[in-house]
């Protein structure tokens, strides 16, 4: 198995962040390939096997069409598929998307919290140059 820093050197965009004792590192892949992102999002839960909760979106052009998905992974926010359509908006292609979130026992609240995996993926997009 990799080590977690193998499993993120893998991906061109990282950004990280912390609150109330929480901390979160957001991850960017791009690829044109489905498979690809899927086997990325296997390794980072692995890689992390005590985070709290992992969120992906991915907006995928292959063969097969444009692959969408978001999933906030039992998190109260709806930042994936706000980060799902605003991708679709500007047109945006060919990237994956992970937020890894270590809980740190002190609630954020829904709207704070669904603020900072906007802001996180955000990030990370920029990060890669997206």
């Amino acid at each position: 198995m990799a080590t977690p820093e193998q499993v993120l050197a893998r991906f061109q965009g990282r950004y990280e962040y912390a609150e109330k004792r929480s901390t979160f590192i957001f991850l960017c892949l791009i690829t044109d390939s489905r498979e690809e992102f899927q086997r990325a999002e296997r390794e980072v839960k692995e890689a992390f096997p005590k985070a709290a909760h992992i969120l992906s979106v991915a907006r995928i052009r292959d063969a097969d069409g444009i692959y969408e998905a978001a999933s906030e992974n039992g998190e109260p926010v709806k930042a994936a598929h706000k980060t799902l359509f605003g991708l679709t908006q500007r047109g945006v292609e060919d990237v994956g998307l992970l937020a890894i979130r270590h809980y740190g026992g002190k609630k954020l609240g829904a709207s704070n919290l669904d603020g900072v995996f906007t802001m996180g993926f955000q990030a990370a997009l920029r990060a890669a140059g997206r």
